[in-house]
């Protein structure tokens, strides 16, 4: 069953055919498109474009997400110096949503599938069955505007696929200080992309990990999805963040904030990622996942809660101890704890001697 134009995507019960995002409601549609007319009329508009976050393919169904906005200021462009981060920062979230723009992809029957662009410019194509999304990707997206799509992004898993590591970005493997308002504002908005910090020995694991194969293939490596509360907005400065530090590609799953739908300041901000979790398990169908977070979010709960649902699917789940975090007596709960990268490596080794 094919599904596209993510206004029409209705959840199903169980835990199949979940959009990546609810559609926006009045109140954010008509904030967006005040926003755009007001750029227009005051010629201060950028030309659109469209920006693929990545295609995601599986046994049990494959998606593709995306969106139409504003191309970005040349100064943003130019390795973001920290004089102008702010300004760089402010431009990734005032950019200007195109809504209602027809996007296709053509099949190898020589049809095509379309979705339509939200009010926030998002739109997805949206699978449970086992089609070949690549390959349409390949012969090009149909649309009006330049297309940003690196081949890299896509993540197919398939049963070579030794595991898939689900691992959370700010305070898990970026420094950011995300318990604290002001160190995380301060992060994202005066840290240059070059300033910022991984936390130790991150990079080096997640290069190891990446190196881990399973018998049966010894060509197919494992498949990275990176789930974040951050908003869309921030794909291009996290994804490029991660690229400069050497963290390997990987999925980026992040959040569609509004200013009355997905608020920023929510306590419900973080669920976004139990859906998430469970669409990336639901899709990959039978693949064993890694979870890797930190103490410092609702991280511990989330897993708790993946691990509840698919208890034959968990490989591992590793939790970053943040500074002053009082874990108390944690021996009985499902987690192995870690301080940085090289602690989890031997955790990890460990587990696959054990599994051996």
């Amino acid at each position: 069953m094919y599904q596209s134009s993510i206004s029409n995507l209705k959840p199903k019960s169980g835990l199949m055919s979940r959009p990546p995002w609810k559609s926006p409601g009045l109140a954010d549609t008509m904030f967006a498109g005040c926003h755009r007319a007001f750029k227009k009329v005051f010629s201060v508009h950028r030309a659109p474009e469209l920006i693929v976050y990545g295609l995601f393919q599986g046994l049990g169904g494959s998606f593709i997400v995306g969106r139409i906005h504003e191309s970005l200021p040349g100064f943003t462009r130019n390795g973001s110096h920290k004089l102008l981060a702010p300004l760089a920062m402010l431009s990734r979230f005032a950019r200007a949503r195109e809504s209602n723009i027809a996007i296709s992809l053509p099949d190898p029957n020589g049809k095509a599938k379309t979705a339509w662009s939200d009010a926030n410019g998002y739109f997805s194509f949206w699978t449970e069955e086992a089609e070949d999304f690549s390959s349409m990707v390949d012969r090009g997206f149909i649309a009006d505007y330049p297309t940003l799509f690196h081949a890299q992004d896509r993540y197919i898993v398939s049963e070579e696929t030794p595991f898939i590591v689900i691992s959370d970005v700010d305070d898990t493997i970026i420094e950011s200080g995300a318990t604290s308002m002001f160190h995380s504002l301060k992060s994202a908005f005066v840290t240059s992309l070059e300033s910022r910090s991984a936390v130790s020995g991150m990079v080096d694991c997640y290069q190891w990990l990446r190196g881990q194969r399973s018998k049966a293939c010894e060509q197919t490596a494992p498949v990275f999805c990176y789930v974040t509360s951050s908003s869309w907005s921030l794909f291009g400065y996290l994804s490029e963040l991660l690229n400069l530090k050497g963290f390997p590609r990987g999925l980026f799953l992040m959040q569609a904030l509004g200013i009355f739908q997905n608020k920023l300041i929510s306590r419900q901000k973080h669920q976004h990622k139990l859906i998430k979790i469970r669409n990336i398990l639901d899709f990959s169908k039978t693949t064993d996942v890694m979870l890797i977070g930190d103490s410092g979010q609702h991280d511990r709960s989330i897993y708790r809660q993946i691990a509840k649902e698919y208890p034959d699917r968990i490989k591992g789940m590793y939790i970053r101890k943040m500074p002053g975090w009082d874990h108390g007596d944690h021996h009985t709960d499902p987690f192995e704890y870690f301080d940085n990268g090289g602690e989890l490596k031997q955790l990890i080794q460990a587990s696959i001697m054990c599994s051996d």
